[in-house]
């Protein structure tokens, strides 16, 4: 998460986050390993944790602290000390929602396949196969004859005619839209 969103969290909710309580552990070592299309959730929950300590008794209050946020295997991890039941049912929603919740913008995503499991949407998930490729190809100088037999058919193969890395993007976004994308056949998306 980026140290604006994180400054924000802390600023408001520093109280419930605090270093004092636990500052050997990952949260206050690391801060929020999640991207920040993750933040809206992370506020909503800890909106409701802060109601639902307030109607707790001081102790229970002063036992709680965040401990560590991050993404792991594709969806958000939240972990706390002093928790109560009502709080881990926050955070198991929470944790529900962040699966199909874009973790670079916050729009609908899914778990999308790859090497880092991730949520994300169909833009995002674009970039990264999209980046991939032209990475495999431009940047290790991959034959013509190797690029057409990795990236198999006629239409992933023609990019390598595009020389310019922005072409072969935009040509690319369009192909992936069009056989894999929401609106899959759609015309429009080669455009």
């Amino acid at each position: 998460m980026s140290p604006e969103n994180e400054k924000k969290i802390n600023e408001k909710f520093g109280y419930i986050i605090r270093s004092d309580k636990s500052p050997q552990h990952g949260l206050h070592m690391f801060g929020f390993e999640c991207g920040d299309g993750w933040f809206d959730l992370l506020w909503t929950l800890l909106t409701e944790i802060e109601k639902s300590l307030a109607a707790e008794p001081k102790e229970v209050v002063d036992n709680f602290s965040v401990v560590q946020v991050k993404e792991k295997y594709g969806t958000l991890r939240f972990y706390c000390n002093g928790t109560t039941d009502a709080i881990d049912s926050l955070i198991s929603a929470a944790e529900d929602v962040s699966e199909k919740t874009c973790e670079a913008c916050g729009q609908p995503g899914e778990i999308r396949p790859g090497g880092w499991i991730s949520v994300q949407c169909w833009d995002h998930y674009v970039s990264i196969l999209v980046n991939n490729i032209i990475s495999y190809c431009v940047d290790k100088e991959v034959s013509e004859e190797e690029k057409f037999s990795k990236f198999s058919g006629n239409s992933m193969g023609m990019f390598a005619a595009y020389k310019d890395q922005e072409e072969m993007k935009k040509y690319l976004t369009k192909q992936l839209s069009f056989h894999f994308g929401p609106k899959k056949g759609d015309r429009e998306c080669l455009k």
